[in-house]
């Protein structure tokens, strides 16, 4: 082999070389790429999530039956003002956060998800029945505001069979239509009673409002001793000469530190709400509650996963 034949074999080495590396160069770049295209992806979906719209899955019947165990809901979480996480996710640990102003207030009759009072990285859903300064009472389970009940009540189904396995009780549905024209349908067992069915009446309390002391009736008691406590972290005692004791102090009134809700489940002999838990604090509400994108009959068998799918309720607005 001569010289120029070697230097045309080094030449040709060289070559093959340089197009390998490019080969692998495009590749990593198109593995960069990929990746980047993959982060920013995540980003969206989780900056959507935190702020615009969230997923929300239905797990209890107490929504019954505007919405249904199985139900998978978008919730607008952009209409009562942006807010950014106040924990680290999955984590209890606090951070510093933020709500943007709102498009609006929560309304009357609106279905809302919120972070539960009792342990804020559960969400709840349920529907807002009072505002901040008005009153509410429950009479035979109608609920009332401002002595006005909710609204024109017609019943639109009677004595029906309930298809979770664990209720076994029959039901009448109602259609409730409010006078600012909203139309939702609430249940209650045939022929049953609870002890929320009779309920107040109370105030519930707005930022700013004097609540006097001694109060009217037993639900007041307990739901502003656990107001004062739970929500606005003073110490409250009740003495047995009725006398009311404040971080210590004797008083015979409180100023409200925070703006409240009062919530209903639609299902109202079987919700855990504010007939139970207390005063819903509106800095808790998450967002508005907009429409099943797919439902699910969870009672169905995997094997009949298919004919399980609530096809008729993909789609639905929630009112």
């Amino acid at each position: 082999m001569n010289k120029h034949d070697s230097l045309m074999i080094i030449k040709s080495k060289a070559k093959q070389d340089e197009v390998g590396s490019s080969i692998a160069h495009k590749k990593k770049s198109y593995l960069l790429e990929f990746i980047l295209a993959i982060c920013i992806a995540l980003f969206v979906a989780i900056a959507m999530r935190i702020f615009l719209v969230q997923a929300f899955r239905i797990p209890t019947g107490s929504m019954k039956d505007t919405l249904m165990i199985g139900d998978f809901l978008l919730v607008n979480k952009f209409v009562y003002g942006l807010q950014t996480p106040n924990r680290l996710p999955y984590t209890s640990i606090e951070i510093p956060h933020f709500r943007l102003p709102g498009l609006k207030e929560p309304e009357r009759g609106e279905v809302i998800v919120f972070g539960f009072p009792l342990n804020e990285q559960l969400d709840y859903i349920k529907r807002c029945i009072a505002l901040g300064g008005q009153t509410v009472e429950l009479k035979d389970g109608w609920a009332y505001v401002d002595n006005q009940i909710e609204g024109q009540i017609t019943k639109i189904r009677s004595n029906a069979n309930d298809d979770e396995l664990r209720t076994r009780q029959s039901f009448d549905l109602f259609r409730v239509k409010t006078q600012q024209g909203d139309e939702y349908v609430i249940r209650q067992m045939t022929h049953f009673k609870t002890a929320w069915d009779d309920f107040g009446p109370l105030r519930i309390p707005k930022k700013g409002q004097i609540i006097r002391f001694p109060l009217e009736n037993e639900d007041e008691w307990r739901l502003y001793k656990d107001l004062i406590e739970t929500r606005e972290h003073h110490t409250f005692a009740r003495r047995p000469d009725g006398k009311v004791l404040i971080d210590g102090n004797v008083t015979d009134s409180y100023i409200v530190e925070q703006d409240y809700l009062f919530v209903l489940g639609d299902n109202r002999d079987d919700s855990s709400d504010s007939r139970d838990w207390g005063f819903l604090p509106r800095k808790n509400v998450l967002g508005k509650a907009l429409l099943i994108y797919f439902s699910i009959d969870t009672d169905k068998p995997i094997a009949g996963l298919l004919s399980g799918i609530r096809w008729s309720r993909i789609g639905t607005l929630i009112r």
